[in-house]
């Protein structure tokens, strides 16, 4: 189940959101800012997809994804661009998020090795991730979709929605700073 492997991710995710909060700092609180919201517009994008999918294919295994690349380009595009940067794959903005916890997080104590072996361990662990979003992805676009599968309709209004939401994920990646400056303003100006 594709969106079981997303439910479950989210825990991996919010283990990562826990380097923002060690630093104590405006850094920190900046950094988990931005990846809360970075990893929310990509989530809520895949769940667009996977919501889609099951609407068309009544489930959300893997193999209901078999061949969407060939069904529905625009969806499969869109949910290629959410696993990467969910996986933190530059220059999407999942990357970003993920560059900025671990960075705040060495950067509070530099001679604190456990927040090293943490930083250490959350790389790993995104590896790991990786391979589980790149088998959503084999089965979008190297598999052949299964017989009786045509076309994927999609109604216009969530098909905007899911483009814009990547078109968000794709520019925080190329300009982070579009709102990691005004995130450290804000909570700078805040007297955090």
């Amino acid at each position: 189940s594709v969106r079981r492997l997303l439910a479950y991710s989210a825990i991996a995710h919010a283990g990562y959101m826990l380097l923002g909060v060690l630093p104590h700092g405006e850094q920190g609180l900046a950094a988990l800012v931005y990846y809360v919201i970075t990893y929310g517009l990509a989530t809520l994008g895949a769940f667009g997809v996977v919501s889609i999918v099951e609407g068309q294919t009544g489930g959300d295994r893997l193999s209901d994804f078999a061949g969407l690349s060939r069904r529905a380009p625009v969806l499969s595009f869109c949910m290629l661009i959410f696993m990467l940067s969910l996986a933190g794959i530059p220059p999407l903005a999942g990357f970003f998020g993920k560059f900025y916890l671990f960075t705040s997080a060495l950067n509070s104590d530099p001679f604190d090795l456990g927040l090293l072996w943490l930083v250490v361990a959350a790389l790993a662990l995104s590896a790991v991730s990786l391979y589980y979003y790149l088998q959503v992805l084999k089965q979008i676009y190297i598999v052949e979709p299964g017989q009786g599968t045509g076309a994927c309709p999609t109604p216009i209004i969530s098909q905007v929605a899911i483009v814009l939401l990547a078109l968000a994920v794709v520019v925080l990646g190329c300009a982070p700073d579009l709102l990691m400056s005004r995130l450290i303003h804000a909570i700078h100006a805040s007297g955090f």
